[in-house]
Parts: structure tokens; C-alpha cells; sequence
């Protein structure tokens, strides 16, 4: 398929203006300084929880809220930054312990040599690999679907992630990999990721569009022996991460440098800049694993 260069700027255009239409400030709650998770429409409400920690998928909003004018900059400030070590390895906690929280955000934000989202990206890496490890698994492990179905035989779907990374309890006691992890992590670990994808498609987790949405290792939900169950489905969002990881392993980190050709987004670099601080204390001791309800 052939696109003209008419449509490429008509495209350009269209994409312009969904991105001018935007506005992030009805989610903001100013008292906090931190962006609600959502609104209840038929209650007409706020929900009662708030995007408060840096290792987020939401870091990405954040970002674009403040360098175009619709929040207050210590908006940033306010995003949580607890660390959490294994080893001597330490980086800022997420919720839930995946992939995406970490790396999503970085597709176009650049990720900032020494920063302490350079550190923590890496630490993600090193903890993701080292539950890969013990489990004698590939590692990679995010919100993804997994080898459980709805009444309507749709493969059921939530965030699966890494203990060591996570604070919310319970992560470690399922098992699902997803390959869409290991392309986020091409651009940071290369080497490592590619090896990891080569692993998953000679596990027989390739199928006519790629690489399948999941390998479950979880147990409980293998059958006749089986070492995982293959998640065959394909979701469009992580396929479309997938191919920006590519595109910027490929050819440099061009999604992040056209997001940062951009003025207003340009100008702002500096939050991107951030050490790791000094003397921050770390979060050590075993968390007691305490299953979901």
C-alpha cells in the first residue's frame, strides 16, 4: 500500500488537531496535585483514586499536561518516588510490578542517560530477568490477557507483574509472559530482548501476525502436562508498542525525537534530567506474599 505525500500531511494534519482538542485538565485534581484515574459518567464523579507514582503509565500524561500549560509544574514533584532494592540494585516502585508502568511512557519520552528514570528502567529490566530466572522461564511479564475466558470464550485480561518491583501484593503468584515486555525493553537491552524473542518464537509462540499476546505459565491453569498454554490473540495496542520500540531501535530513537522537535515539549526536558537522589531510603526488607482475594 502506497501513501501519497498528500495523505501523509492530511494524516499529519488530522493528528494535530485530535492532539490540540486534548484537554487534561478536567482529570486533575488540584488539591492533590495529581491526575484522577477516571470519572464515573452515570454517578457523575470522580473515581477515588489517583495516578501518584512516577513509574506509571500515566508519567507519559504528566509530561504533556505540564509542558503545555494545563497543570502547574510541581505537578511533577507530587508523583511518588519510593525506591525499592533487590541485591544492589534499587529503582522507584510501581504498582503493579509490569512493563508497560515502566517503559510505555519512554516509546517518546527520552529516556535520559543517568537520570533516575534511566536507573529505574534498568532496575525493571534486572528484576524482570531475575523472576525469569528463577522461575527457568523467558521473563517479560505486563498487563496482558492470559489462559483464563470470559462466558463468551474471550480470553480474560488484567496486569500481571514482578513482586520486586510492585506494591501492590500477590504479583508473583501467577505466571503470564507476554513478548510485547521484551520489545519495550529493546531500546534500553537489546541484546537481552532480542535473545528473550528468539527464545518465545522457538517456544512455538509465533503465529501469521507475529508473536502471540502470552505464554501462561501459571500452574493452575496449564493442562495435560503441559509446560504453559499459548494466549493466541493479538492485541492492537500492544502490536502498535511493538512496532514504535522497533522503529526507535532501528532507527535511533526517532519517535522521540520527533515528540521532542515539538517547543513546548522541548522545553521541558529538563524534568527528564533527574538524579538519582542521595541518601534516599530504600526499600529492602522481604514483603510477606499475600494472595489476591
Amino acid at each position: 500500500m502506497t501513501i501519497s505525500v498528500a495523505q501523509q500531511a492530511a494524516a499529519l494534519a488530522q493528528a494535530a488537531a485530535l492532539g490540540a482538542a486534548m484537554e487534561f485538565a478536567p482529570l486533575y485534581d488540584a488539591t492533590r496535585r495529581l491526575f484522577y484515574i477516571g470519572y464515573d459518567c452515570a454517578k457523575g464523579e470522580y473515581t477515588q483514586g489517583w495516578y501518584d507514582l512516577m513509574a506509571s503509565e500515566a508519567r507519559q500524561t504528566s509530561y504533556l499536561a505540564v509542558a503545555r500549560g494545563e497543570v502547574e509544574p510541581r505537578h511533577w514533584r507530587a508523583l511518588g518516588r519510593m525506591l525499592l532494592g533487590d541485591n544492589d540494585y534499587s529503582g522507584m516502585a510501581s504498582w503493579t510490578g509490569t512493563m508497560f508502568e515502566y517503559f510505555m511512557p519512554n516509546l517518546l519520552l527520552p529516556c535520559e542517560p543517568n537520570s533516575f528514570m534511566y536507573e529505574s528502567l534498568s532496575f525493571c529490566v534486572y528484576a524482570q530477568k531475575r523472576r525469569g530466572n528463577k522461575t527457568h522461564t523467558p521473563w517479560g511479564i505486563s498487563e496482558s490477557a492470559f489462559y483464563a475466558f470470559d462466558p463468551g470464550m474471550n480470553y480474560q485480561y488484567k496486569a500481571h507483574g514482578v513482586q520486586a518491583l510492585g506494591l501492590k501484593r500477590g504479583l508473583d503468584g501467577e505466571l503470564v509472559i507476554s513478548p510485547y515486555s521484551s520489545f519495550l525493553a529493546l531500546l534500553l537491552a537489546p541484546r537481552s530482548a532480542v535473545r528473550n524473542l528468539r527464545r518465545l518464537r522457538d517456544m512455538g509462540l509465533e503465529g501469521p501476525y507475529g508473536l502471540y499476546e502470552a505464554a501462561d505459565f501459571t500452574p493452575d491453569r496449564r493442562t495435560g502436562g503441559k509446560t504453559f498454554e499459548p494466549v493466541r490473540s493479538y492485541m492492537a495496542h500492544h502490536l502498535g508498542m511493538s512496532l514504535v520500540a522497533i522503529d526507535n531501535t532501528l532507527n535511533g530513537p526517532i519517535m522521540q525525537r520527533r515528540f521532542m522537535a515539538d517547543a513546548a515539549m522541548a522545553s521541558y526536558r529538563e524534568l527528564l534530567q533527574e538524579k538519582v537522589p542521595v541518601g534516599a531510603q530504600v526499600l529492602r526488607a522481604p514483603r510477606r506474599e499475600v494472595p489476591e482475594k
